[in-house]
This record gives structure tokens, sequence and C-alpha cells, in this order.
């Protein structure tokens, strides 16, 4: 009996871990380092300038990311044990990359056609014109707007961290870590071809 509600209670710990980092995606923008904290991987100097270059780059006035991290759908629907943790099955579901950029354009397209002065505004007006824009696309869109896809994620036990997001890989090649790490981002977003390489700046 102790021996089934201690397992039951490990499962749950895992399960929080992992809707912790599931959400945490929709903050990805404004708090990379929150993501990266969930994952069983280095804090090494390589993951501290990702995390930097990301911030930055949320700056841009003209960025995707909320359109298609901050809309994230989830659902856990099975898990099982495994060595060290436990196994997640998942249906993720994200907005169709094409359907959610040629909606935004259209709405940019008929901004632009009523003034040509957008270009010249400062990034911090333009910027708030395009998270406007955004919302707008979001609001507008259906269940045919969006793609899923099931994924396993594995939960394991880090002796020192606690549970962690396990990449299937040697996390300590950076080279291998960030293919990976890169894999991850597609699973999260199955709305986007494998072609279109938005986080080209993620290395």
């Amino acid at each position: 009996m102790f021996c089934f509600l201690s397992c039951r209670s490990e499962s749950r710990l895992a399960e929080i871990v992992l809707i912790e980092f599931l959400d945490s995606i929709k903050n990805f923008q404004s708090s990379p380092e929150i993501f990266f904290d969930h994952l069983n991987i280095p804090s090494d100097d390589d993951l501290r300038a990702k995390i930097f270059g990301l911030k930055s780059q949320a700056k841009d006035d003209f960025i995707f990311y909320p359109l298609f991290f901050n809309n994230l759908r989830y659902e856990i629907v099975d898990k099982k044990n495994i060595s060290k943790g436990f196994e997640f099955k998942v249906i993720i579901k994200n907005i169709n990359f094409q359907n959610g950029i040629e909606k935004f354009f259209a709405k940019l397209n008929k901004i632009e056609g009523r003034s040509s002065k957008i270009k010249n505004l400062e990034k911090k007006e333009r910027k708030k014109i395009f998270d406007n824009l955004i919302n707008k696309v979001i609001g507008e869109l259906s269940n045919c707007d969006y793609t899923e896809v099931v994924h396993f994620f594995k939960v394991v036990k880090n002796s020192s961290k606690g549970y962690k997001i396990e990449l299937l890989g040697d996390v300590s090649n950076i080279q291998v870590r960030n293919k990976l790490i890169n894999d991850l981002f597609l699973v999260l977003s199955p709305g986007i071809s494998n072609s279109v390489y938005i986080l080209k700046n993620i290395n």
C-alpha cells in the first residue's frame, strides 16, 4: 500500500513538472530561462548565451513567438513507468503556420493599404501594432487552423534537481543538444513545417 501511494505521489510530481514545462511555452518570449530550466541539460555558458540571445530577440518589433508559442494547447492522455521516471503521452495542438501567417499578413496589408507610415514608426509602436494584429488573428482562428501531434515526453528524476524533461541524445555535446532543442520546438509547434526554420537564431 505504501509503495502504491509513493509511486502515485512520484508520478504526480513528474506530471506537475511536465505541466509547468508545457505552460512555460506560453511565456517563452519573456522568460525563456524557465523553459530551459525544466530540461535535463547542463547549465553552461552556451545555455546562458542562448537565453540572453532569446531575450534580446524578444525585443524585436516583428516576431512570431506570440502567435505560435503563446497559444499552445495540450492534453496529457496517458502515462507509464520507465527507468528513473515516467513517460507521458501528450497531444500537442498549435496554430498551423501557413494559416496563421497568411491571416496575419492579410491584416497587415489592409493597414499598410490605408497608411504607409508603419515603417516610419518607432520600434515600440510597430511592436504594439503587430501584437494587436496577432491577437486579432488568434481571435478569428477556428479548430481547422490548428495542427496536432502526439508526442511522448520522458520525465526523469535528476538526483540533485528533481524531475526534468529528458532529451534523447548526448546533451553534453552542444551541437547535438541544439539539434534536440530545435526538434523539440518543432514538436511544440506542429503547424510549422520542418522546412520553415524560424528559430535560426537559437543556435
